[in-house]
């Protein structure tokens, strides 16, 4: 598309890591937009009729620059992300650019698998023990990723008032620690994850001795099963491709830490222990975390909570944004943002759910009232809440609604920029809600006696 609308075909740039293409149904590489460029130059050379073009406007096939120094984070952080890559490169060599490894500027702590660790004891070295009387708490730069939204849906309630996302959702954003929560419970693949060990055997062939070892000597038949290398087929196995890629995006959101917890140690099995084996990562076990323990937990000044909000404003994810301006004291930034959550995010999920919706308009027109914003905002979640009545058969609550939204409308058509469709509106919703004495002042106010009459 790019190619057909620009007019200089060289003149475009583009950048980008494909090994964090992970929305639904996208694969992108370097090396296809290079053809791409191909294809268009030749195509351009089919269509001359003699001649030639002059040499700045024939296509060029662009070079690709690799970026190998990352400013963001540390190496320790950057390798185990390399050791994801090496998987990807290994068995889905098609799906990503086969890059130079990433450098960071200096070393650092390795992530932390949490091992033999109960969810309780988890959450305690996450987020303390005393939230409840704690000045620290979890900060603005810290964040709790999960797999899918039903993941986050169903987040233990010690983790309210917590920023958690999807992957997806964070994708894009960065952070100083990143806690990844029960990725390998909720992920899509299985027994693929068991295709990690082959790639150790081919790596080393007495590693599987070592994984017979462990079989042997693994009590839970379940886990045992786990450790058993799994022939690899491209076709069979093309979810762990997308399941890496998520992966890869989750760890490379940290600036400074990364923390993984799994609580099924039946799927967790495999990749913990590749990550192990290869000393990308380091296993720590807590059981039993001292009521006493404070967590990982920063204190965060005000404005950062707002500098955080503001980010994930302009990433339209409202409700983490709602969440960092309850904790700025933004009151009324938090209420912009919980509003334009329910209409743009929730609403949609409501539709043919009428009374729910109702509802809807009218917890987000309050909110929009007291985030002080525009009239004209209060009266589009009315005048929604009033045809929704209306549809319930609700003539007095319409009304009501409708009597509100006409009187908002009302104050946006009195001001000196107003427009002619918004005095309609407001006469509009004030006819609906039978005020007709107001609908009538409003236009003589505004010099239309025809239309009063």
């Amino acid at each position: 598309l790019f190619l057909r609308i620009a007019e200089d075909k060289n003149d475009m740039f583009f950048s980008g890591d494909t090994a964090q293409c992970i929305a639904s149904g996208v694969g992108f590489r370097f090396e296809d937009l290079k053809m791409l460029f191909k294809y268009e130059r030749d195509r351009q050379l089919q269509g001359l009729v003699g001649g030639s073009l002059p040499s700045g406007l024939a296509v060029k096939i662009p070079e690709v620059n690799t970026l190998i120094i990352n400013y963001r984070t540390h190496n320790g952080i950057l390798s185990t992300a390399a050791g994801i890559v090496d998987l990807l490169e290994a068995f889905f060599p098609w799906s990503i650019d086969t890059l130079p490894r990433e450098q960071g500027f200096f070393a650092g702590p390795k992530p932390m698998l949490l091992s033999e660790t109960a969810v309780d004891d988890a959450a305690v070295m996450i987020v303390g023990a005393d939230r409840k009387h704690s000045q620290i708490e979890f900060g603005a730069h810290q964040v709790l990723l999960v797999r899918t939204q039903a993941a986050k849906d169903k987040l233990p309630s010690f983790f309210d008032g917590c920023l958690a996302m999807t992957i997806l959702e964070a994708k894009g954003l960065e952070f100083d620690d990143v806690f990844l929560w029960n990725f390998l419970t909720d992920s899509k693949a299985k027994q693929e994850w068991r295709l990690v060990l082959s790639y150790l055997i081919d790596m080393d062939e007495t590693e599987s001795a070592r994984l017979e070892s462990i079989m042997a000597s693994e009590t839970e038949k379940h886990i045992a099963g786990m450790f058993r290398p799994l022939e690899f087929n491209e076709q069979a196995h093309q979810i762990l491709c997308t399941e890496l890629k998520h992966l890869y995006t989750a760890i490379t959101r940290a600036r400074v830490r990364v923390v993984i917890y799994d609580e099924d140690p039946v799927n967790r099995a495999p990749l913990f222990y590749y990550l192990e084996k290869r000393g990308l990562c380091e296993s720590v076990s807590v059981l039993g975390q001292s009521s006493s323990a404070q967590g990982m937990t920063v204190k965060t000044s005000a404005s950062e909570w707002r500098t955080q909000g503001n980010n994930l404003l302009q990433h339209k994810m409202f409700h983490l944004a709602a969440k960092c301006f309850s904790k700025s004291g933004d009151i009324y930034l938090q209420n912009e943002a919980a509003a334009q959550h329910l209409i743009l995010h929730v609403a949609p999920t409501l539709q043919g759910k009428t009374a729910k919706l109702v509802e809807l308009y009218l917890e987000a027109a309050e909110c929009f009232m007291i985030a002080g914003n525009s009239q004209h905002s209060v009266a589009k979640c009315c005048y929604s809440a009033g045809a929704g009545a209306q549809k319930l058969g609700d003539r007095k609550q319409s009304q009501i609604f409708f009597d509100v939204a006409g009187k908002a409308y009302a104050l946006c058509a009195r001001r000196e920029n107003s427009t002619d469709e918004i005095l309609k509106r407001a006469v509009g919703c004030l006819r609906k809600a039978q005020n007709l004495g107001f609908a009538v002042d409003l236009l003589v106010s505004k010099g239309r006696l025809y239309q009063a009459l």
